[in-house]
């Protein structure tokens, strides 16, 4: 019988970190062992950044989980932050709607919400027609940009338009 100890060997990932205060994600490779804590300070995020959540889920990772662990694979994105719900206002037409998320939520699914029934209930030939844009930018948001890194500092809300895309193309 061979007495021999093993050792589990880790492999390195490469993640998607989105954080505040910007649109594109920053791409960090680690370890597949190391914690979801270690990230967050690897990563240099904002000194109040204390959680963790994966794309388009509802619950923090734990800190002390390795990112393996929690589910955390090769190309996945997560978002660091403070924030634990961003309020999302969205202005259509001279009215509003809100809704809370996850601050790890992609404007993708915010867009869906808002063209959907519980938000301006845009007709199905319509909604391809209709992008989403921070409150006063020049730009759509990429479907892919997290909510919690458009939110202000507070943590409170972030404001978006839903506008026609011909706004900006032509």
């Amino acid at each position: 019988m061979d007495t021999t100890p093993t050792t589990e060997t880790s492999h390195d990932i490469a993640l998607f970190v989105h954080q505040h205060g910007a649109e594109e994600p920053l791409l960090a490779t680690t370890s597949a062992a190391t914690t979801v804590r270690a990230l967050i300070e690897q990563v240099g995020a904002d000194p109040l950044a204390d959680s963790i959540w994966v794309e388009d889920r509802d619950d923090a990772l734990e800190l002390d989980a390795s990112l393996e662990a929690a589910g955390l694979g090769d190309r996945s994105h997560a978002h660091i932050g403070r924030c634990r719900t961003v309020s999302v206002t969205v202005r259509f037409n001279g009215t509003t709607r809100t809704h809370v998320f996850r601050p790890a939520t992609t404007i993708a699914r915010v867009f869906t919400w808002a063209a959907g029934p519980q938000g301006f209930n845009l007709p199905a030939e319509q909604r391809p027609k209709h992008a989403l844009a921070a409150a006063g930018a020049d730009h759509f948001l990429d479907a892919e940009v997290h909510i919690g890194s458009l939110a202000d500092p507070t943590c409170r809300e972030v404001q978006l338009d839903l506008l026609p895309k011909e706004r900006f193309e032509g």
